[in-house]
């Protein structure tokens, strides 16, 4: 037999899980922090503007052989590579600076806490909350930081 979970069961389970990460907030700070260190691991190691800077000389270099009638094609195709890899860096740089603002705003959260949670807030959710799954004995609250609160049914 499937249970059914009301809206406020769901509250409840979400409050408390809450209330988990900030009482054994000594279990989760230690997660979060390996979440900033894996997360600054994933760092290209060429930034967008040592990318553009890269770009900026091929294109001189370009200028200068078409000026001297000499082939470009080359450094033209370098040229688009390069821009290419620029965008991916720049789409990376962005996704890597919101996946540790998640965790910082998660920390500064259970940290900011003086005592426990008492009411639901649906602002919180939306900040804090990636996603909730439901299992026969327990539910999984998801953060977007990465932290995972198993909460029992």
């Amino acid at each position: 037999m499937r249970k059914r979970f009301t809206r406020k069961k769901l509250k409840n389970a979400f409050v408390n899980a809450l209330n988990q990460l900030i009482t054994d907030s000594d279990s989760y700070i230690p997660v979060l922090q390996n979440n900033i260190a894996s997360v600054l691991m994933t760092m290209n190691p060429e930034s967008a503007e040592s990318i553009q800077a890269r770009i900026d000389e091929l294109q001189q270099e370009i200028i200068d052989k078409a000026s001297r009638q000499e082939d470009y094609d080359d450094a033209a195709q370098e040229v688009l590579r390069l821009r290419q890899q620029k965008e991916n860096a720049m789409l990376n740089d962005t996704s890597r600076n919101e996946s540790l603002d998640r965790i910082r705003e998660l920390q500064e959260f259970i940290v900011a806490q003086p005592s426990e949670i008492t009411a639901f807030d649906e602002g919180l959710v939306k900040r804090l909350l990636t996603k909730v799954t439901v299992f026969e004995s327990k539910l999984v609250f998801e953060f977007k930081s990465g932290v995972s609160v198993e909460a029992p049914n």
